[in-house]
């Protein structure tokens, strides 16, 4: 079971974090593309934003539930429970983007709204804020996690059934 929990950990883990990078590499790369054309590099991004979140939104319990069932097993309970707490905060930062800060982007966008008006910047700013801050809880979480899933003394990995 630890190694079944270790991997479904690692996984989600892996996959939120790479994923949240290549979210930066992506936007960043199409704004640069379309320096000239900044709307269509807008619209293009949204679209990779709304999709990332639906996958963080995916990742995000399951990692924290298996990082959860993994306390009893390892051999630093506060490590595992550190990791499961980080990955519960950055679920709450890919709450506040799904369910608010994104819906309130695209409905400016909507209406028509320049990306250059205080409301936009706010968000957009928010926004921001929120991604770069789960990044750092997601690695901060990553270099926890060699703790998080080995496991207590006088067990192994080769004698864990699943």
């Amino acid at each position: 079971m630890h190694r079944l929990l270790s991997t479904i950990v690692v996984l989600a883990w892996g996959l939120w974090f790479g994923a949240i990078v290549m979210v930066f590499i992506t936007v960043t790369s199409l704004f640069s593309t379309f320096a000239d054309q900044r709307q269509i590099a807008g619209a293009a991004a949204a679209g990779v934003f709304r999709r990332f979140e639906v996958f963080e939104l995916i990742l995000a319990p399951v990692g924290f539930l298996a990082a959860l069932l993994l306390r009893g097993r390892a051999t630093s309970r506060w490590s595992a429970t550190l990791v499961a707490a980080l990955l519960a905060l950055a679920a709450v930062g890919a709450s506040a983007s799904h369910f608010y800060l994104t819906p309130g982007i695209d409905e400016l966008r909507r209406q028509g709204v320049p990306p250059s008006s205080e409301q936009f910047r706010l968000l957009h700013g928010q926004s921001s804020m929120v991604y770069a801050s789960q990044s750092v809880v997601l690695l901060a979480a990553g270099l926890l996690l060699p703790g998080a899933i080995s496991t207590r003394r006088g067990t192994s990995a080769a004698t864990d059934p699943a």
